[in-house]
């Protein structure tokens, strides 16, 4: 039931819609608790506009007024008045809101005629990572798909895996795409930040008005969701197809599905548009050809050179056309995350690591992060000693409670079982096995990692990786999952960000691979392949790479929406790639 008791995912509503907190009998959280980084200026249903040279209107202080049932929030300016109308629906169980734009002036106004994140209305949603326990219980995983016009929406997805979810769809006018703000080295890592929804206005004639309209409803899941998108927006279309992402000579089936849907339907006039975006690329092979050329003639260093990084693969500047020896911080130095560039082994034998199995933090750092370590097993598959002994360093270092990225137990089991050394093969599958009790055991109590609550440490343990991934009709997005902090470590630009798709997004890819095999279930193994082809888009036909691409229309006001400037650590889904597809 909807009430006005309790505010349920949404982040905080305006200072001007007070009273409308959305809940659910069995979900609420109270604003207070959740709002402390967010600017009054950036609260529900507020806003902005580009009303010519130097005007920009940001409406936040309405006339307010209620008549049967319905509140009207008005904002004035000098050539515009916005009219927001809110109001709950019992019968329907929903809750819309109708937002009016007026030109009051005696010339055309265009609202877009600059940029889409000229205009926006903030959105905030309850998208962060207090810690597991919070997170679980009061937060949800925001799929937006705002660069769908008239077919736009918003899914949520609560984070312990159960509804009810909060969903959004537009019900007249159209959306042109999504930005955030509030991402700085105050909120860091752990919350997706203030989304912002740009609206996709014709231009007003001199006393014209034109209007917004979404409505918002709780709901199980992904069916369930997209049904009610379509039962409560006549304007809505579904779109989906057979790949978004294809190789050379394939043919891709589309299929749309909505209340209206047949060539050239209006719906008062109006003409419905929808997006879908499908990426064409080289196959894997040749796609693995091109980098590990381009890497052994770019990106490493002389190994005839007599220093820590004589033989390293470093990270490559796109812009600059120049290997990044400079910038030596943790995620950007020759180890870490860049130990998947397999062609250096000789140098990762000698400065990463040593034969007590022990992992350095990078060359010369000797500080310990065990999650470089199941990396280093992976190189280590051959010679099988130095495998067991980085095993048994990382286990011996608190490795049973670590929800590391890549630990090779079934491939090292594998080889092992091969060299019928039966000693050594069950020493280390009980200590394998141990481990994933300990998984089991834990469920979904994750521990916080680099980042308190994220795929690559739920991926591990391969549940509730389905709530973190989205249906958007977009290759940078469909599957793949939330990712928001990785350039700011690892890219060139330095900014938290949406990253869509982000090369980690393939440890999900992996964990659906294993569940296919497992319970023969090949819808999972059609949707690790959509994974690992969504971020072949990281990779160009001519052998350079990215390490993530940035989705939204722009981050703090700054323009986003391209591909970051270093090749930096992105060769995991490579990795990836040749370990699903040689099993």
């Amino acid at each position: 039931m909807l009430s006005f008791q309790a505010v349920g995912i949404l982040y905080a509503t305006a200072v001007t819609a007070a009273s409308y907190k959305l809940s659910s009998p069995s979900f609420d959280i109270s604003i207070d608790e959740t709002s402390e980084t967010q600017p009054l200026y950036s609260r529900w249903g507020l806003g902005f506009a580009y009303l010519g040279l130097l005007k920009r209107m940001h409406w936040t202080n309405p006339q307010m007024s209620t008549d049967n049932g319905v509140h009207t929030a008005t904002y004035l300016a000098s050539t515009m008045t916005l009219t927001v109308s809110r109001s709950l629906d019992e019968a329907s169980q929903s809750f819309t809101e109708k937002y009016t734009f007026t030109n009051n002036g005696n010339s055309e106004l265009s609202l877009t005629v600059k940029t889409a994140d000229t205009f926006a209305t903030f959105t905030p949603l309850n998208d962060h990572y207090t810690n597991t326990s919070d997170v679980l219980e009061h937060c949800a995983h925001t799929h937006v798909w705002a660069s769908g016009e008239t077919s736009s929406w918003v899914k949520t997805s609560r984070m312990g895996g159960r509804g009810p979810n909060l969903g959004l769809v537009v019900t007249q006018g159209a959306l042109s795409g999504y930005s955030v703000d509030s991402r700085d080295v105050v909120t860091g890592s752990n919350t997706r930040g203030i989304f912002s929804l740009h609206p996709k206005l014709p231009a007003l004639k001199a006393g014209e008005s034109t209007t917004l309209t979404w409505t918002m409803f709780w709901h199980d899941d992904w069916e369930d969701f997209f049904t009610q998108c379509t039962a409560r927006s006549q304007q809505f279309v579904k779109v989906t197809a057979s790949s978004l992402t294809v190789f050379p000579d394939e043919a891709v089936q589309v299929n749309v599905s909505g209340a209206y849907v047949r060539p050239g339907t209006t719906i008062n006039g109006i003409q419905l548009n929808t997006l879908i975006v499908i990426n064409s690329v080289p196959s894997y092979i040749t796609t693995i050809d091109t980098r590990t050329q381009f890497v052994a003639a770019n990106q490493q260093i002389d190994p005839s050179l007599n220093t820590t990084l004589g033989g390293a693969c470093v990270v490559y500047d796109n812009q600059i056309n120049a290997m990044v020896t400079f910038d030596t911080t943790s995620d950007r130095n020759a180890g870490r995350d860049r130990i998947e560039m397999g062609k250096y082994y000789t140098y990762a034998c000698t400065q990463l690591t040593n034969s007590s199995g022990y992992v350095n933090n990078g060359p010369g750092n000797t500080s310990k992060r065990l999650c470089n370590r199941p990396w280093i097993m992976q190189l280590h598959l051959t010679p099988l000693q130095r495998f067991v002994a980085t095993m048994e360093n990382f286990y011996g270092n608190g490795g049973q409670s670590s929800y590391a990225i890549g630990i090779p137990a079934f491939d090292g089991l594998r080889i092992l079982n091969t060299t019928g050394d039966t000693e050594t093969f069950q020493r280390v599958r009980s200590v394998f096995i141990a481990h994933g009790e300990q998984l089991m055991e834990t469920g979904t109590s994750y521990p916080a990692s680099e980042v308190n609550f994220e795929q690559s440490i739920v991926a591990p343990a391969a549940t509730f990786l389905l709530e973190l991934t989205a249906s958007q009709p977009d290759y940078h997005l469909y599957d793949v999952s939330i990712r928001h902090w990785d350039v700011y470590w690892l890219g060139k630009d330095r900014m938290w960000d949406d990253t869509f798709p982000h090369y980690w997004s393939t440890l999900t890819a992996v964990a659906f691979h294993h569940y296919a095999k497992a319970t023969g279930d090949e819808s999972y193994e059609k949707r690790a392949d959509g994974i690992l082809r969504a971020n072949m888009a990281l990779f160009g036909t001519d052998g350079r790479a990215s390490c993530a691409i940035l989705y939204p229309v722009s981050v703090n006001g700054r323009a986003r929406h391209y591909a970051d400037g270093y090749a930096n650590d992105q060769y995991w889904a490579l990795v990836h790639v040749l370990q699903i597809t040689e099993e």
